[in-house]
């Protein structure tokens, strides 16, 4: 770790615990081939939850259609505070909304992952 990581790692958690809402993290297993049937198993699913900032809409000057759709919206997540593996087509439920994540962003305090800036699209 860095200094500034030493220094803003904690204060963004510390954010986004003040400011933050639940969600629930939907997060599925990772398939594994069963070589005696043949075919490929898909294991189940384990829910996580941790607090998030609020879902933000994007700008409409940032909505192209196609990387950014209108109705997408985004959520930080305090680096530290994840425990699993995120991954695109996860299901989020923040406030009763279910969301799928299509783009994450791993923003860096230095060395470490400070926080996930997750694009979301119901």
């Amino acid at each position: 770790m860095t200094t500034l990581d030493d220094k803003l790692v904690p204060r963004i958690s510390e954010i986004i615990t003040k400011i933050g809402v639940t969600a629930t993290f939907a997060v599925r297993s990772t398939p594994k081939f069963d070589v005696d049937h043949g075919d490929v198993v898909h294991g189940g699913t384990t829910e996580h939850s941790v607090l998030v900032s609020p879902p933000q809409a994007y700008r409409d000057s940032l909505v192209d259609g196609q990387m950014v759709k209108r109705g997408d919206s985004y959520i930080y997540i305090a680096g530290q505070d994840v425990t699993f593996t995120i991954t695109e087509d996860t299901e989020v439920t923040v406030a009763g909304v279910v969301w799928k994540i299509v783009a994450i962003d791993r923003l860096m305090t230095g060395s470490e992952i400070g926080a996930y800036r997750l694009q979301l699209r119901s």
